[in-house]
């Protein structure tokens, strides 16, 4: 009788929406993958990005009657959810979809999140009548729900390339940047913007197991290193490489590795991805509290500094100089490590990197290593540590700035 009912409610209705493989449509909303599994919560949530999602996602009542539901159905009593607190509030804590804060919606039991006591991250428990709990996320093994973006159901696009109401379509031959913009445009296409690191990490999973290196995205770089998408969509998430000395107009993505963006010239020929919306998606996004960040702020002894991101010395580029010694707390978003880009270091103090427990892994900085460097955390969290040194050469103390991605 169970199984029937599980049967019943994960059925997809009939209304236009898919799932990504693996994944089913519940109750219309969303798609939703359940690991029975216990795993600690760095694991669950490196599983959930190799099949194309994140740990799920619960943003208003419906989500968390959904999401409960699903759970209860599957006979499992708790799971991960996507939620990570670094405070004892609720405005500390962030999703793993980069949506934001849970401003709007919360289900946390009471006292809680307790990340100090407890753990910084969340889980729902049958225990505690489905309430939000922290729980340690290293020391603590449960299972957990995936969650992946529905996106709209045609037979014009197969299932493979259908993502997060996009079609896409892998080029079978090399083109330069110009005719690899042309050849998409001439099927109704253009070359693939991008817009999230998930979409990122699903453009990577379609080249995983091949040869292909390196592809032509839909970007143009102008002489004032401004950067476009060819399509028109808004330049709202960046993830170029930061220590890039390459030249040229057009942009290229690395696939085989984390996915960084690079410039190149127009004129080297590469394979290239095209994307067109579907018809019928959806524009509509949760109304949350977008993640913090320091435009004008240095970062230092900040609460956090949420990737991507930047640090630097007070004052940068125009002053090098800090009074005081500075804690920078770097995290990344669910699944992800931190990658720390050190584009520019000209100051005679030292600059030291730990990852999440304490371990030494950079230290740089003084008057002999003044360069650039990239530092890459075994894990989602890193802290930097800045300590000024008087003066004890010609030069000008300038400072540093880093470019923090989540990788």
């Amino acid at each position: 009788m169970q199984l029937f009912l599980l049967f019943l409610f994960i059925i997809p209705p009939v209304c236009g929406l898919s799932c990504p493989p693996e994944y089913f449509l519940v109750s219309g909303i969303k798609c939703l993958k359940m690991f029975s599994t216990p795993a600690n919560h760095w694991e669950a949530e490196k599983n959930c990005t190799s099949v194309g999602g994140t740990l799920v996602n619960i943003k208003n009542a419906i989500d968390n009657r959904v999401v409960t539901e699903f759970v209860r159905n599957s006979s499992v009593h708790a799971v991960w959810i996507g939620l990570t607190c670094y405070g004892n509030n609720k405005y500390s804590c962030y999703w793993d979809d980069a949506s934001g804060m849970p401003s709007l919606y919360d289900n946390f039991n009471y006292n809680e999140p307790s990340d100090h006591q407890n753990g910084n991250c969340l889980i729902i428990s049958a225990e505690i009548n489905w309430k939000w709990e922290s729980k340690k996320c290293m020391g603590q093994d449960w299972p957990y729900v995936c969650e992946a973006p529905t996106t709209v159901e045609t037979s014009s696009c197969s299932q493979e390339y259908n993502y997060n109401n996009n079609c896409y379509t892998k080029s079978l031959q090399v083109a330069n940047g110009s005719l690899a913009a042309y050849n998409c445009q001439n099927e109704s296409d253009t070359l693939v913007s991008i817009h999230s690191k998930m979409e990122v990490d699903y453009i990577r999973s379609l080249y995983k197991g091949t040869n292909t290196t390196s592809i032509y995205i839909g970007a143009t770089v102008d002489a004032s290193d401004k950067i476009t998408w060819l399509d028109g969509t808004p330049f709202d998430f960046d993830y170029r490489n930061p220590l890039d000395t390459q030249k040229g107009d057009c942009v290229m993505m690395d696939v085989q590795g984390y996915g960084l963006w690079s410039r190149v010239d127009c004129s080297l020929e590469f394979v290239y991805l095209c994307k067109n919306p579907l018809h019928g998606a959806s524009g509509s996004e949760d109304l949350e509290d977008k993640p913090e960040i320091f435009p004008t702020q240095s970062g230092c002894n900040s609460s956090i500094v949420l990737a991507p991101g930047f640090i630097s010395t007070f004052e940068y580029p125009l002053n090098g100089l800090n009074i005081w010694a500075c804690y920078y707390d770097i995290v990344a978003l669910g699944p992800y490590s931190v990658g720390i880009y050190f584009d520019f270091i000209d100051t005679y103090g030292e600059l030291t990197v730990f990852d999440y427990r304490g371990v030494k892994i950079g230290d740089f900085g003084g008057i002999d290593n003044r360069g650039q460097v990239a530092v890459y955390a075994p894990y989602n969290t890193a802290t930097v540590y800045y300590e000024p040194r008087h003066k004890n050469g010609t030069e000008k103390d300038k400072g540093f700035h880093a470019v923090i991605l989540p990788l």
